[in-house]
């Protein structure tokens, strides 16, 4: 009884956790252009429309999947809301995964407890917030990881959360590698072949859906090909070694502190004695350091990428302050809870005034449904659209309107994206033989977010082919004449 009593406490101050960093989210559509545009695509989704083959993507196809239910069951204005909502969740059940993870491991309640806390408060950061890939593939993983300890692990089941995580990212191949060298190729050889039987049918029943809409190379193409070439850049490796430290490491460093001062006090609180090198520890060190690996090998260094160094990272703190002595851990586990707490407390305050002030919606979302509005009293249902330095791209399930040649942001037009010259006029050909009945375009003078080629073309589109209907805010709306 009084076991369980302590486990409710725990979770309701994980789950209280999970309130003050995420609430304010839940009142905005999306954090950055990236998570509206997977969101817009997702609606399309259930406009008739397949992925890779009507709308252009690369990002793996789970990671639309995820939002797929919610447009069906939904209003399109509450799906943002829900998808927020539903991430919360997920925090929740993750940090509840590490709690368990540590437990299992014999680390004890303060060590499980801190690992958990951490968890939670390293996803309440700028850069967790957005629905990535890389944020959604943490789950399964965990969820792969806790089956892992069980006694009779059901290995289909582990290899069917790897290939779910990879088709949410690719980067969970990282996350699987770093799993099988720490806790199975060394000690259960055999069950590397029963897992791979597992991810073999989740890639099955994927190839199976795109094959059936006459989709599977595209799919392909674009989950792989595409993939490999957005990893390949060409600098030289200094400039890497500096872009890493300098985009990567310094953030990781800075953003991670309190899982880093929590280990280094646990070491320090163990005095002369050595740290146990428990079956645990070795194995969640090897997995960070294959996910920094993994995050390094990527080559575009963005902030989020560290999502992936969050689990193995708040394990790690975990399992090193299991080694420190019990009175250490009872005052480090409410230090570390109270100033989570706190900092929390204090950085989502004004942002909940704020949003009180703005009828508790985010003024971006506000903005974005006005558009949209605008959009439909200029439009007919089938007419489809096209938006041109406007981040708004939530804009699109809102109004309910599709792209205009599956191109729903449309910086997807420009070269770093497809890499050869030919498809960048191949694009363009698409859109002069099939233009957007709407355009919507940045009126600002200082507009410079796309390439001087790609700015000449729509000026030129614009000047020849449409006449300006309407204006909002940053946003001029021209009719195809």
């Amino acid at each position: 009884m009084k076991a369980a009593a302590t486990d409710r406490r725990d979770i309701l101050l994980i789950a209280g956790l999970v309130v003050l960093t995420r609430l304010p989210d839940v009142f905005s559509h999306y954090h950055d252009w990236d998570e509206a545009g997977m969101m817009s695509q997702a609606w399309a989704m259930t406009r008739g429309q397949v992925l890779y083959r009507d709308i252009f993507q690369y990002h793996p196809v789970l990671n639309f999947a995820v939002f797929v239910p919610f447009f069906a069951l939904l209003k399109t204005s509450a799906v943002p809301h829900a998808v927020k909502a539903f991430n919360a969740a997920l925090v929740l059940g993750g940090a509840e995964l590490v709690r368990r993870l540590v437990a299992r491991w014999e680390a004890g309640r303060d060590a499980a407890l801190a690992a958990a806390l951490l968890f939670v408060w390293l996803l309440g950061r700028e850069w967790a917030l957005s629905s990535y890939g890389e944020f959604y593939t943490m789950f399964p993983i965990l969820l792969s990881a806790y089956l892992l300890q069980a006694k009779k692990p059901a290995w289909l089941a582990v290899g069917a959360l790897w290939g779910m995580a990879f088709f949410l990212k690719q980067v969970a191949v990282y996350d699987a590698v770093a799993l099988t060298l720490g806790f199975l190729l060394w000690r259960r050889p055999s069950a590397v072949a029963r897992i791979a039987a597992g991810g073999l049918a989740v890639t099955a029943a994927v190839a199976a859906y795109f094959a059936a809409h006459g989709a599977l190379a595209v799919a392909f193409d674009s989950m792989i090909a595409s993939a490999l070439a957005y990893r390949a850049i060409s600098v030289s490796p200094l400039l890497r070694v500096a872009l890493f430290a300098k985009l990567i490491l310094g953030p990781a460093l800075r953003d991670f502190a309190a899982c880093w001062l929590l280990a280094a006090a646990a070491l320090f609180a163990t005095g002369r004695r050595a740290v146990p090198l428990q079956n645990p520890l070795k194995p969640c060190a090897l997995w960070l350091a294959v996910n920094l690996f993994g995050v390094w090998s990527i080559g575009k260094m963005q902030l989020h990428y560290v999502l992936v160094l969050v689990p193995p990272a708040c394990l790690l703190a975990g399992l090193i302050l299991s080694s420190a002595p019990e009175v250490f851990r009872a005052s480090a586990r409410q230090a570390l809870a109270a100033v989570l707490i706190a900092s929390s407390a204090w950085s989502v305050w004004p942002q909940l005034r704020a949003l009180s002030r703005e009828r508790w919606l985010d003024p971006r979302a506000r903005g974005s449904m006005a558009l949209a509005e605008t959009i439909r009293a200029n439009t007919r249902d089938d007419d489809r659209i096209f938006l041109f330095g406007i981040s708004n791209i939530d804009v699109f399930y809102l109004s309910e309107r599709l792209a205009a040649n599956g191109v729903y942001l449309y910086l997807t037009m420009e070269l770093p994206v497809l890499h050869t010259a030919e498809k960048v006029e191949l694009e363009r050909k698409r859109f002069r033989d099939n233009p957007p009945a709407l355009l919507v375009a940045n009126n600002e003078p200082g507009f410079r977010d796309a390439s001087p080629g790609l700015r000449e073309f729509i000026a030129s589109q614009l000047r020849e082919r449409y006449k300006l209907v309407a204006t909002i805010g940053v946003a001029d709306l021209y009719r195809l004449k």
